[in-house]
Formats: C-alpha cells, structure tokens, sequence
C-alpha cells in the first residue's frame, strides 16, 4: 500500500511517511511547529479537534484499525497537574509524561509547554535521561510495529497502547525521600567538623548513621544504580541516580546487593551497613548531591532517626 501523508503544522523540509500497521515519523528539521491549545475547554477550536481526534483513535482501536497520531502543545496554567491535565485530554497520564520527561506524577507544570499526542501510549527516549527513561528502555526493545519521532530534538520510539506496568506505577508515584536505614542513630553531622581519622577539621559532604553491621541499607528514593565502587576512603560504596541531577551515596558498606544499571525502587535494600574504608566502626555514610552540590540530608533522616 502506498504511505499517505500525514498532516502536520511546520517550518523547513519535513519528510513524513505512514508504515502499516502504525505511523513512522520522520522530520529532517527539528525545528517543527504544533498547533498551540490555549485553553483545555470547548470553548478553544484547537481543543475541540484536539479531543476529536482523540475520540477517532480510540473508535479505530476499539475496530482494529490505525490510529492517526499527532501531537498538539499546551502551556500548563497555574494548579495544574498532570492527573488534571491527562483527565481533561482524554489520555492516559504515562503517554503524556513520557513524551514530557516528566520524572514523576507530581513534577512541577506550571508556565512549562507539553506535548499533547492524539493517541494513547509510551513514548520511549533513544536516549534516555531520566531513571524512568532508563527502566522504559530497558523493557522494551524497537520492533516494526512503532512510530519513530523526533520531539524538541530527541527521537522516541511510541509505542501504541503502551503502560507502565505495576513497578514502573509504583515507580512513577514514587517523588519523595526516605531514611536508607530502619535503625541506628546520628553519629555525625553535615558540614564542618572534627575528622575521627586524621582529628583535624574538614568538611563532612553527608551525614553518619551508626548501625549493627549488616543492618539493611534501602534505597531512599526510586532511581537507577549509577556506580557501585570501592576506595580507600568509602570502603564499599553505591550512587543512585534520581531525577533532576540528583544523586544519593551510600558508604562504607558490608556487602552490595545490586548490579550496576539496574532500577531500585524506593525503600528497596541495595546493601548492608559494614565497616569497610576509612571508618571506626560500622555505620552508613549517606551523601546526597543535587547539579554536583553536596546538601545536608539531615531532614529525610531526622524524621526517623536520632543522633548521638
């Protein structure tokens, strides 16, 4: 069958093309212009056809037939959330945070411009950035039967009538931060102090937690495991990527219970406390870096802990 044309608003060369059973996208300029929604109401044209063709694509799955994707932009409004604006849209809320990098279901919309496609799925980043990015990449490989399109400069594979499935859910939900350990108590704080190895003052970049040896070490928010390592200073050490550039250390291990590039969900054991590197005695160094910049972990932990 010979590819139709697939209607599309945009600036310079764009080569678009239609592949049975689903559409293939391909624009050569990426500087490509959707049709702008103002409002998410009737009382906006571009929405009206917006939730029109939404309506189509579901009529056309439900037949067995080719839905006809699209993607329309929206400038989020103050208290919106992605749950408001997937319901008022008609989509399931994981296709528009996966064609958004959305890192979680309640990142922060206001002012920010979205993509709102005409069809329900997973959009999957070739190149993925964010810890959910990675897991989507993982689970699914690039088959014959998907769409390929390039948005703001990244090329995502879509997948139609993708999910995310009940860890990934879970995962996605998953925004807050939590004490990596169960027990134990605050031996040492952030910030300026007394080193108990070389007793002259130096800058502590996290925060001490004395435990049993062997006490479990959780992940304390969901991300992916980024380096597992061993020096003499740390001892046994992880890093966990979470999203927006922030990252969470955890040193001086027993034992390692995680493989390097895998998903840990949140409150997942990842290792036990030891007494490896430079250390007096068994306890947990826990570090936390937002952009490259150590900050005082000392509230997540508080909540749940005491110190000496």
């Amino acid at each position: 069958m010979k590819p139709s044309v697939l209607r599309l608003f945009f600036t310079g060369a764009c080569i678009i093309f239609i592949a049975l059973p689903h559409f293939f996208l391909f624009a050569q300029d990426k500087q490509v212009v959707y049709p702008r929604i103002e409002k998410l109401n009737t009382s906006d044209i571009l929405f009206k056809q917006y939730s029109q063709e939404v309506r189509e694509n579901y009529m056309a799955a439900a037949r067995g037939e080719k839905v006809r994707f699209f993607l329309y932009t929206y400038k989020a409004q103050k208290e919106e959330d992605l749950l408001s604006v997937a319901s008022r849209c008609n989509i399931p809320y994981e296709t528009i945070a996966s064609i958004n990098k959305l890192a979680f279901i309640d990142s922060p919309l206001t002012e920010k411009t979205l993509y709102l496609p005409t069809a329900s799925g997973l959009f999957i980043a070739e190149k993925p950035d964010t810890p959910l990015e990675f897991i989507l990449k993982t689970r699914y490989a690039e088959t014959e039967r998907h769409l390929s399109c390039i948005v703001n400069g990244m090329r995502y594979i879509f997948f139609p009538d993708g999910r995310l499935n009940p860890t990934e859910r879970f995962f996605f939900a998953d925004s807050g931060m939590l004490c990596p350990v169960a027990e134990g108590v605050i031996s040492s704080g952030f910030g300026t102090r007394v080193s108990p190895i070389t007793g002259k003052k130096s800058f502590h970049h996290g925060i001490d937690i004395a435990a049993p040896k062997g006490t479990p070490v959780f992940a304390c928010k969901s991300g992916i495991i980024s380096v597992i390592g061993t020096d003499e200073r740390y001892g046994n050490y992880i890093i966990l990527q979470h999203d927006n550039n922030t990252q969470s250390m955890y040193a001086h291990l027993d034992s390692v219970t995680v493989r390097k590039g895998e998903a840990a969900v949140k409150g997942a054991q990842i290792g036990k406390v030891g007494n490896t590197g430079l250390s007096t005695g068994p306890h947990l160094h826990f570090e936390i870096q937002i952009g490259g910049q150590a900050k005082d972990p000392s509230s997540i932990v508080k909540k749940f802990l005491h110190a000496y």
